[in-house]
């Protein structure tokens, strides 16, 4: 009745009916394709971000024990082990402690860089621990139980937990720190 007040057909009727729809129908698919836009971004950055952590892991732990953790998840499988007790030490090189005294060429300043990790070496190894790696400037170096994580099990080792760790490895290493 109000259609036809206003002069409307009922066929003019369900064209602004029809309009008003598909404008509605235009607008949510246009809200759920930004929406999805913004979640495949999301999802995208997060695969970013999983990728530089692995990155980061594949640079801190050696290949064959990144392998072997692989292999492990792919068959679902957990791997490792508990480590008791185990110390670290992580030394940022600075520039200063390389000498560049009379220094004019790329070959004098690896010469004296080759000389100061040679030097690094043979103190490691005077306390008995291990350079365990290098990254960037940063060298990493493990105490006996922390440079070989992956070789036994609680039953390999009876006693205590502080019994199975020499407390001389933790003094070393501040020894070592020192030096």
């Amino acid at each position: 009745v109000g259609a036809h007040i206003i002069g409307l057909g009922s066929t003019a009727l369900y064209g602004v009916f029809a309009l008003i729809t598909s404008s509605g129908a235009a607008f949510l698919c246009y809200k759920r394709l930004n929406l999805a836009e913004a979640t495949f971004m999301l999802e995208k950055q997060a695969q970013h971000e999983a990728e530089l952590h692995v990155n980061l892991i594949e640079t801190l732990v050696p290949r064959p024990v990144h392998s072997m953790l692989e292999e492990c998840d792919k068959k679902g499988e957990l791997a490792g082990g508990e480590l008791y007790h185990v110390t670290l030490l992580m030394a940022k090189i600075s520039p200063e402690a390389i000498s560049v005294e009379g220094v004019k060429t790329p070959e004098d300043f690896f010469g004296n860089l080759n000389e100061f990790m040679s030097r690094l070496d043979e103190v490691v190894q005077e306390y008995g621990m291990y350079k365990y790696q290098a990254v960037g400037n940063v060298l990493i170096v493990a105490c006996p139980e922390g440079a070989k994580p992956m070789r036994g099990t609680k039953e390999d080792y009876p006693g205590a937990a502080e019994d199975r760790y020499p407390k001389q490895h933790y003094l070393k290493m501040v020894q070592l720190g020192l030096k």
